[in-house]
């Protein structure tokens, strides 16, 4: 046991070691681009009308228009979307840039979420979101790490030479991508959950 402990955090290490430059880069992108959703929505307010799905789903469960499967399943959608997105985009090497505009997006849209509890709930709106930015956070490093993976098969296997199959076997990239897959479905579990016995049950009990 401690020596299955013992190698899968080495894994971990290994590959955050790795791709620390994904960190750096895609996190400035997203800080930029959260920071830009803001801006927007206080300068625009019919700017939210951008808000995802999810999103939609989240502030009618509030209301309790939607169910606890609703808010998880739309959730594992979404972010299945996005993984498929991201996979599409990493198809090739040439592609990969398209990612910056994924990762840019998706903080763009955290912004305008932000501004839309905080507009609809005010000060509980800002309570909500002690919780929720935390695991949208969450959703957006895991979604950079998705990003990491998909990107450096796409390079090695242009650099290199290898087979588009054969690819995903080089580095483990099978097995990282399937790490990132249950991170994600644990994440939106977590989301649910969240939203299913604290925020309805506690912070918005008055409605």
């Amino acid at each position: 046991m401690n020596r299955f402990i013992l190698n899968f955090t080495y894994f971990f290490a290994d590959f955050f070691y790795e791709h620390k430059r994904y960190y750096v880069f895609f996190g400035i992108i997203a800080l930029c681009c959260f920071v830009l959703g803001i801006y927007l929505s206080v300068v625009d307010a019919e700017f939210l009308s951008v808000l995802k799905e999810d999103d939609n789903v989240l502030f009618d469960f509030i209301n309790g228009a939607q169910s606890f499967k609703d808010v998880f399943f739309v959730k594992i959608k979404d972010v299945f979307l996005l993984c498929l997105l991201v996979f599409l985009f990493n198809l090739t090497f040439y592609t990969t840039f398209l990612n910056y505009f994924v990762v840019g997006y998706q903080s763009l849209l955290l912004g305008c979420t932000c501004c839309a509890l905080v507009s609809l709930y005010s000060f509980k709106g800002v309570f909500c979101l002690i919780f929720l930015l935390p695991i949208n956070l969450l959703i957006i490093f895991n979604l950079i790490n998705f990003v990491a993976i998909c990107e450096t098969r796409a390079k090695d296997s242009h650099k290199y030479a290898i087979r588009f199959l054969e690819s995903f076997g080089y580095k483990k990239y099978v097995l990282k991508l399937f790490v990132c897959f249950l991170v994600f479905a644990l994440i939106c579990l977590l989301f649910a959950v969240i939203f299913l016995y604290l925020f309805k049950s506690f912070i918005f009990s008055v409605y």
